[in-house]
Order: C-alpha cells, then sequence, then structure tokens
C-alpha cells in the first residue's frame, strides 16, 4: 500500500472529534488524511484523529505509514472498536478514489485505548466498495483470557 497525505495538521478538537476522543472541546488533536493506494489504483481515505500531545514529534513523514504502528513504538496499546458499515460515494470518494456518486463504499470507524483506557487514536476510513474485502479471526477460550504473546505488534495491521 501507498499512502498520499493530504492533510496533516493540529487544530482545536471541534465539538465531535473532543466527544470521539473523549477530550475537551478546543483541545489540541493531530488530524491525519490521506489516500492509500494498491498498484497505484486508490482504494481508501483515511481520516485520523490523536491527540496532540502523543504526537508532538510526527511530520508529515509520519503519515506516509501507519499511524498504529508509530503509536505502538511509543506507548501500549489495549484495544481496538470497529465498526463496518456500507455507504454511498459523495463528493470526496468520487474525487479521491475515482468513484461515480452513489457508488458503493464500506466505511469502518476506528478507536484505539492505551492500557489506562485513554482514547489515543479515532477515526474512519471509506474503502472503495468493489475492491475491498474483510476477514476476521476471532480468538475463543473458555475462560476469556488470552496471552499477551497473542497480540501482534508487528504493524502489519493497517489502522
Amino acid at each position: 500500500m501507498q499512502s498520499t497525505p493530504l492533510l496533516f495538521e493540529r487544530r482545536p478538537a471541534d465539538d465531535y472529534i473532543a466527544t470521539v476522543l473523549e477530550l475537551k472541546a478546543g483541545a489540541p488533536v493531530l488530524f491525519i488524511k490521506r489516500v492509500r493506494a494498491a498498484a497505484r489504483v486508490p482504494m481508501a481515505i483515511d481520516y485520523r484523529y490523536l491527540p496532540a500531545e502523543l504526537v508532538s514529534d510526527w511530520t508529515e513523514d509520519s503519515a506516509q505509514g501507519s499511524p498504529l504502528h508509530l503509536l505502538w513504538q511509543r506507548i501500549d496499546i489495549r484495544s481496538g472498536d470497529f465498526a463496518i458499515e456500507a455507504g454511498i460515494a459523495g463528493p470526496e470518494e468520487v474525487e479521491y478514489l475515482h468513484l461515480a456518486a452513489g457508488a458503493p463504499v464500506l466505511i469502518r470507524t476506528l478507536r484505539y485505548r492505551d492500557d489506562s483506557g485513554r482514547l489515543v487514536m479515532a477515526g474512519h476510513t471509506v474503502h472503495r466498495g468493489d475492491l475491498v474485502r474483510y476477514l476476521l479471526n476471532v480468538p475463543l477460550s473458555r475462560d476469556g483470557a488470552r496471552p499477551a504473546s497473542d497480540v501482534d505488534r508487528s504493524g502489519v495491521h493497517d489502522d
């Protein structure tokens, strides 16, 4: 996957983003918007919000790779919450993903928490509906415990 940053800016959190990140309105956040492509075909638009104090040293080059992997290098991330829903292409998807208006898209929202339960990243990704597939594996155990060694910190997961 190749990532092309579209926006990389520090800004005050509006009411919506403050609620999503469980911050006070006006708290500084880093906003990253980028297009991801495979074999030069645009596949998805990412929108990511992070508390600015966690990533004060990040530069626009940080948006080239995985923000999740960069966070993992500095803090312990405990969990990620995801929702996946169908949608239709609007003006940004038409422009950046080269879709027709109203084409199907898949929207994945995400929120990551650190070991203390604090939200460290939130956002969503809009995927082309014709070129995306999700496969899930759910580890099961009788007691609900999962060994820490099973946690993948390789950065292969794409946030």
